[in-house]
């Protein structure tokens, strides 16, 4: 037993420098780290970190920071603390060994304004990105509208911070329709608890115009169905007359009867051009549909492009009800 133990434990000369150089290698990576001493933070570094940490304390209280010198930690980066919200603007602070910092003084100008009507200039002065701010003039330009201060709120690429400041200072004239008339009123700003959002009074509107938020002023319509209506008169191009609301999927004749009385048109809807049109596009019309779209172009490339709209009437799979609905949406140049 003994010569076994002995025979386990010898090594070669080869097993024995390896051994040695493995200890050594131990000993270095165990013992060096704890006699070089620590290497010191880059005083840069250091700079910017407390200058961070006031930046922090001034927004949160500017108080509080009256009696910090920002200028001696970090030259040019002085901040109006009677008024933490001017023009957003970047300070560079150059430093003798070459070093160059940006360092950006988030601030905004804050006055009363219509979102409706407000320049991009002004958007600026703000404190609006440029490019949330062309976000919003791309909503105003498809035909949206800031109905009320809240809807501020949705926008994309608005932050948190940006929403807070603006919100106390949005004035929105909004147009009042009575009949065909519109009078400018001025919203009142009001307090209400977080998440609710009152119920405007219904008002007459034109229905090839009005957006999902208008809809929703009436009775009996939600989100979801305002949202269905509008996608629907899409689809359509627009209506040709107040009864086409009916078509929409969960309008029910006690739902049109109480919003019948604030519907009116006067926007013509969008033609569709028969001799030009594909039958893919005829198809998506909801009026159509594929099986008859297919019928309507095979008779042109048959006999030859449409002289008059009437004259789909020789289709002989076209329904009296069919060509009703469908002709005002149709034209030939």
């Amino acid at each position: 037993m003994k010569e076994q133990f002995r025979a386990y434990f010898s090594f070669s000369r080869k097993e024995r420098i390896g051994i040695l150089i493995l200890l050594l290698l131990v000993l270095v990576v165990g013992v060096v780290p704890s006699v070089l001493p620590d290497s010191p933070i880059d005083n840069d570094s250091k700079a910017i970190i407390d200058f961070r940490q006031q930046l922090a304390m001034v927004e949160l209280n500017p108080d509080s920071a009256q009696g910090y010198n920002s200028t001696s930690k970090w030259p040019g980066s002085d901040i109006d603390r009677k008024n933490p919200a001017a023009t957003s603007t970047f300070r560079t602070d150059t430093r003798n060994n070459g070093y160059s910092a940006t360092v950006p003084v988030i601030s905004r100008d804050l006055f009363y304004f219509d979102p409706n009507t407000l320049s991009p200039a002004d958007w600026g002065r703000l404190g609006v990105k440029s490019r949330t701010v062309a976000t919003i003039q791309n909503y105003l330009s498809k035909g949206g509208s800031f109905r009320k201060p809240e809807d501020l709120l949705r926008i994309y690429g608005l932050s948190e911070k940006d929403k807070e400041a603006l919100l106390p200072f949005v004035r929105i004239k909004q147009e009042k329709v009575s009949g065909q008339k519109a009078v400018e009123a001025e919203v009142p700003m009001r307090n209400y608890p977080t998440g609710y959002s009152p119920k405007l009074p219904p008002v007459k509107l034109d229905i090839n115009l009005a957006d999902s938020t208008a809809w929703q002023r009436l009775p009996g319509i939600g989100k979801s169905l305002s949202g269905r209506i509008v996608r629907f008169r899409e689809r359509l191009g627009g209506f040709t007359n107040t009864e086409q609301v009916k078509d929409v999927y969960g309008i029910h004749d006690t739902v049109f009867q109480k919003i019948e009385k604030w519907l009116f048109f006067q926007s013509p809807p969008r033609k569709i051009q028969l001799n030009l049109v594909a039958v893919d596009d005829l198809a998506a019309h909801p009026y159509c549909g594929m099986r008859l779209a297919k019928t309507i172009i095979d008779f042109r490339t048959l006999h030859g492009p449409f002289k008059q709209t009437s004259d789909l009437k020789q289709l002989a799979s076209l329904s009296g009800e069919q060509y009703n609905r469908l002709i005002p949406y149709l034209e030939i140049n």
